[in-house]
């Protein structure tokens, strides 16, 4: 039996790559970390994204990889204000 208790989905945030996340997660329910991997964490963008991966998978851990260190105060607070996040392990 294969065990996928500490395996996440990396995903970008260009077009397309919500519904490859659904696809998966529909065919590997088992998995239940999500990394999103983006370099332009303080872009409307990405809230936006973040904000549409959290609807589509409320009971999932988000996280975030190449996050930039000096942008994590700010984006922490956007985040948390829409309830994007519940938490943010650095």
């Amino acid at each position: 039996m294969l065990r996928l208790q500490n395996v996440s989905i990396s995903s970008g945030m260009r077009a397309g790559d919500l519904e490859k996340l659904k696809v998966i997660l529909e065919l590997v329910p088992e998995i239940e970390y999500i990394c999103l991997d983006v370099a332009n964490g303080y872009s409307e963008h990405f809230v936006e994204f973040v904000k549409q991966v959290r609807k589509e998978f409320p009971h999932h851990t988000i996280m975030v990889h190449k996050f930039s260190f000096c942008l994590v105060v700010m984006a922490q607070q956007r985040l948390f204000a829409l309830g994007a996040f519940s938490a943010l392990i650095l």
